[in-house]
């Protein structure tokens, strides 16, 4: 949680994958899931500019975001 900005869940997504998909992925610069989230939250300071952040960032293993903010239609699930 980003005090007085927004807050996020990250829960796991199961797949049908196997781990070729997941090297696939690693090497076209994906980054842990927890990275991302560390990173947003200690360097966006609105919901907005986080919302984006997760929306456009490649990670390395399928999950769910729920981010909310501290206003009226501030919520997302990714």
């Amino acid at each position: 949680m980003r005090y007085g900005a927004f807050a996020i869940n990250v829960d796991t997504r199961t797949t049908s994958s196997d781990i070729n998909e997941l090297i696939q992925v690693l090497l076209e610069d994906a980054i842990p899931n927890v990275w991302l989230l560390r990173r947003v939250l200690a360097e966006e300071t609105n919901y907005y500019d986080a919302l984006a952040r997760l929306k456009e960032t490649r990670i390395a293993a399928p999950v769910y975001y729920m981010i909310s903010g501290t206003k009226g239609n501030e919520g997302c699930v990714i």
